[in-house]
Formats: structure tokens, sequence, C-alpha cells
């Protein structure tokens, strides 16, 4: 890996920091940033993590502002709603139409932590 891209790696966010024998930190950056990507080869349809450079540092919202798309070798966020300049770039982790208390459940689960979006409010 180049190190400027190593760089950017070992940046993002690890919610999932075991670190052991076996398990390396970016195992955790892995597992907290990656996305599920197939791509059809020669053995058929496999499925992947990928950790991709700028869609993997967008938050969670249970509101959020854009929807996400991925298509074999591409994926793109696209704005679901007008973004004011300077405002956060969000994404939703989990299915936001389930009831607040299964969010923040699901949520504290995977992720490690309490929602207080929009949707969701104070904790």
């Amino acid at each position: 890996m180049h190190p400027k891209v190593a760089a950017a790696y070992d940046s993002l966010y690890n919610c999932k920091p075991y670190v052991g024998p076996l398990v390396s930190n970016r195992h955790g950056i892995l597992r907290t940033n990656g996305f599920e990507a197939t791509f059809d080869g020669i053995l058929g349809e496999r499925a992947f993590i990928a950790v991709m450079q700028i869609m993997s540092r967008a938050n969670h919202s249970c509101k959020p502002n854009t929807k996400s798309c991925r298509q074999k070798y591409q994926a793109t966020y696209t704005a679901s709603r007008d973004i004011a300049p300077g405002e956060e770039i969000t994404v939703t982790y989990i299915d936001e139409t389930r009831p607040k208390a299964e969010r923040r459940k699901e949520l504290k689960t995977k992720y490690f932590f309490t929602c207080t979006c929009e949707l969701c409010g104070p904790a």
C-alpha cells in the first residue's frame, strides 16, 4: 500500500479497536468503515468489504442528506435534499424506517454510539 494511502486509511475512525496477535488495528478500521461490495468474476459473484477513500468518511444520521448507490466497481453519494455550504454529509448505517429504540440499539451494538441525530433527538 502506498504510504499516502496507508496514512489516509489509518486516519479513519475505528470503533472496533480489538488488537491481538492475529488482528491488527487496520482490521478494526475495515470493520468500522467498510461497505459491502459484490463483483462478478471468473469464480462467480463474490462479496467483499471495501473501504473507500471519501465515502468511508461520511457519518451516520437516521435522517441522512444523501443516498448511496453502489454499482459494480463504483459507488456514489447523491444528495437527497439541498445541503447547505459547510453542512456535514451524512448517510445512514441502518434501516432508518425502524422505530427509534431499535435503531439506537443496533447502532449501539454495532457501532458503539448513541444516535442523537435530528430524527432521534437527545440521548
